[in-house]
């Protein structure tokens, strides 16, 4: 391992720290696009990162970037250089905390596709930045109060998928009642408006949820909210009204976690809304369960499983032929192999089901090369 430090006298303490990381996977995917005729390639993907941080004692701020290759040698018009970069910044006061979250990505629309459209064939290119804001304030030593706000926009290559611009406000009171017991109250509103072939939607909705997080041991936690949401969507062409729908249901984040020295274990179940590019707001409810083994200081053997339904909440012209109503299935253990502190490789094997206008499956190969550059740290 290599880490290089500067320390310099000054009563203010400030430290810089640079680092980074490089990642190659390798692999073969038989059923790329998803397809019911299935076509095979070979892929390569290459993610370099940089991170940069400040911190003082009250005030902190972390920027990363990365800029990619991904290849296929048997499929055309899949090639793409996928771009990610952020900042977070906080600053602290006794009673305060102040902070503000940026960020800006540049893919491909089918490496979002469980989340987004569903569609693994699209070639279409798909650019998001998002910005954050937030404060938080402590009411009492076990009460506080946080308000955030956020604005995020998607774009996309293709015509016909759907752009979106999207608002949200949250407030959220919390109380901790000893080191085991939190919870907290939170109201949601979120706005997107979409717009895509001459056709434009709005959706609005309106959510309350409650939470509450207690570790039963010192291996064993829990964490859960539950709650409602209302939504209202209404689709347009030119000045005039198409279709007004409203729709509701429930929200709900449920999470078990064992964490102990050689297994660790987590079951998820949750339901969600997520926009989409088919012009709505779908709501997704994903059962997840992943599992981990050491073997022993440089071996261990993983294991990761999600099933995720997915529904829109309203129609439209898009959504009508689309994959936003489907069940996708995701199988994927993994063998991990610590070479040395900086260099780390990984056997993975992942099989892939989507149940939608049609069943199709997958089955992937995928050899990863990891180096973690440790960087060094500037303290003055």
């Amino acid at each position: 391992m290599m880490t290089y430090a500067i320390h310099l006298p000054y009563a203010n303490a400030t430290e810089w720290r640079l680092n980074g990381n490089v990642k190659q996977d390798t692999g073969y995917d038989d059923n790329v696009r998803m397809q019911k005729q299935a076509q095979g390639s070979f892929e390569y993907l290459l993610t370099p990162q940089l991170s940069v941080a400040r911190k003082e004692q009250d005030w902190d701020i972390n920027a990363n970037a990365s800029y990619g290759l991904q290849q296929y040698t048997d499929i055309d018009g899949l090639d793409y250089s996928p771009q990610n970069y952020g900042a977070q910044s906080e600053y602290r006061t006794a009673r305060t905390r102040w902070g503000l979250n940026a960020s800006y990505a540049d893919t491909l629309s089918r490496n979002n596709a469980v989340q987004d459209t569903g569609n693994f064939a699209s070639a279409s290119n798909q650019v998001k930045w998002a910005v954050s804001p937030s404060f938080s304030y402590l009411l009492t030593q076990r009460d506080s109060v946080t308000i955030t706000a956020g604005y995020n926009k998607t774009a996309y290559s293709s015509s016909a998928l759907s752009s979106s611009d999207g608002q949200s406000a949250n407030m959220t009171w919390q109380r901790q009642w000893n080191e085991r017991l939190t919870h907290n109250i939170g109201f949601a509103y979120t706005h997107y408006q979409f717009g895509s072939l001459g056709n434009s939607s709005t959706a609005d909705s309106y959510s309350l949820t409650a939470m509450l997080a207690y570790k039963l041991t010192q291996l064993w936690s829990i964490q859960g909210s539950l709650g409602g949401r209302v939504t209202e969507s209404l689709t347009e062409s030119g000045q005039q009204a198409l279709l007004q729908q409203i729709s509701s249901g429930f929200l709900a984040d449920l999470s078990f976690t064992y964490t102990g020295e050689q297994i660790t274990s987590s079951l998820k179940l949750g339901r969600s809304l997520a926009p989409s590019s088919q012009g709505n707001l779908n709501e997704q409810t994903q059962l997840a369960w992943n599992a981990g083994y050491k073997l022993n200081k440089r071996w261990q053997a993983a294991i990761g499983t999600s099933y995720q339904m997915s529904k829109a909440t309203s129609q439209n012209s898009l959504t009508n032929n689309s994959f936003n109503n489907r069940n996708n299935l995701t199988v994927t253990p993994n063998l991990n192999w610590l070479i040395t502190p900086e260099w780390v490789a990984q056997l993975s094997y992942r099989y892939r089901q989507q149940d939608s206008l049609y069943l199709a499956e997958s089955n992937m190969l995928m050899l990863t090369l990891t180096y973690n550059w440790q960087g060094f740290s500037i303290s003055r």
